[in-house]
């Protein structure tokens, strides 16, 4: 396994990855791909080491997708979105995509990382609260 910047040519599996992501994080709701393809493919062109891909044997197997938010001062990491195929879980994947994530973070300058995580996803909060990440808020939801 090893990890590297994004390409265009990642666009689709990770597209791949979002939906079937959504099925468990937004269970009864549907995600509109088109706007979050064309996100990706714009945040891979301007800056690729944010969306790190792990593969094995030359394929896509999960990412992580990093953003920076210039609103606090010195700037905050953004977990936007991690994934990793069903077949390669629980074999330290997710820790390696977060400890890339950190290490872009320091060298960037940034001190301060977070991330959402639907609560239902058990093995992902347990990480990361190995991690060090605590809980700091809630996200609320209410179907109208």
């Amino acid at each position: 396994m090893r990890l590297r910047n994004a390409s265009k040519d990642d666009v689709q599996a990770i597209c791949s990855f979002m939906e079937e992501s959504a099925e468990s994080s937004f269970p009864g709701r549907s995600v509109n791909m088109e706007p979050f393809r064309r996100r990706l493919l714009a945040n891979i062109v301007k800056d690729p080491e944010m969306v790190k891909v792990a593969e094995s044997g030359g394929e896509a197997i999960g990412y992580i997708w990093l953003g920076i938010s210039p609103f606090l001062q010195g700037g905050s990491g953004r977990i936007r979105h991690i994934f990793i195929e069903k077949s390669h879980r629980g074999k330290g994947l997710g820790r390696q995509l977060m400890l890339a994530a950190e290490e872009l973070f320091r060298a960037r300058g940034i001190r301060h990382v977070s991330l959402v995580c639907t609560m239902s996803n058990k093995a992902a909060i347990s990480l990361y609260s190995e991690m060090g990440f605590k809980t700091a808020r809630f996200v609320m939801e209410k179907d109208l």
